[in-house]
């Protein structure tokens, strides 16, 4: 029983420290963040957005530092695991 309560709290836990990083991405970064989490390419997400894919890209990499992940996988799983694909709170 205590051990499940510790696994619950240690869950919320990770899930506030995620949320929390995630508050570093800017809101244009968190935007394309969602984006790629949801399988968009660069160019597609640059195309709705009306930039470059060089400043998707730029984004992207600024993403995967400030959130300390290697690539798209990694971060897809990340937004979807801390419940990061809804919309952010104001």
């Amino acid at each position: 029983m205590a051990s499940r309560q510790a696994t619950a709290v240690l869950g919320h836990i990770r899930k506030l420290v995620a949320v929390q990083n995630a508050k570093q991405l800017s809101d244009r970064e968190f935007q394309v963040m969602q984006q790629l989490a949801a399988g968009n390419s660069l160019k597609e997400i640059a195309d709705e957005l009306s930039l470059s894919v060089k400043t998707i890209s730029t984004f992207r990499c600024r993403i995967l530092q400030k959130l300390k992940l290697q690539n798209n996988v990694e971060m897809a799983h990340y937004a979807r695991e801390h419940g990061l694909l809804e919309q952010r709170n104001p």
